[in-house]
């Protein structure tokens, strides 16, 4: 009995510690009057990985539209294809 108990914890630990690391790496990055403190080096660093972000998210996102063209482009001729051979069967059927 206390067996799934403690396996159910550690999931719900493993679970929250992943959901936590998510939103701290996809938090906006800090405004650089707000990080006066840091050294340039460090702000480049948080402008690359947002300019990085934005390149990936441009990429991912051109290549989803292509994706999406090319399904919605089959789904068009598996539809036809589908009416087709419908239209035969009704046609050889009713003889």
């Amino acid at each position: 009995m206390r067996r799934w108990r403690s396996s159910i914890l550690y999931t719900l630990i493993i679970y929250f510690a992943g959901f936590a690391t998510a939103i701290y790496a996809l938090a906006p990055a800090p405004d650089a009057k707000a990080t006066s403190g840091v050294s340039k080096a460090e702000s480049r660093k948080h402008s690359d990985a947002g300019f990085k972000s934005e390149e990936f998210a441009l990429a991912f996102n051109s290549r989803m539209r292509k994706c999406i063209g090319f399904a919605e482009e089959k789904a068009v001729k598996a539809g036809e294809f589908i009416k087709a051979k419908l239209a035969e069967r009704q046609k050889h059927g009713g003889k």
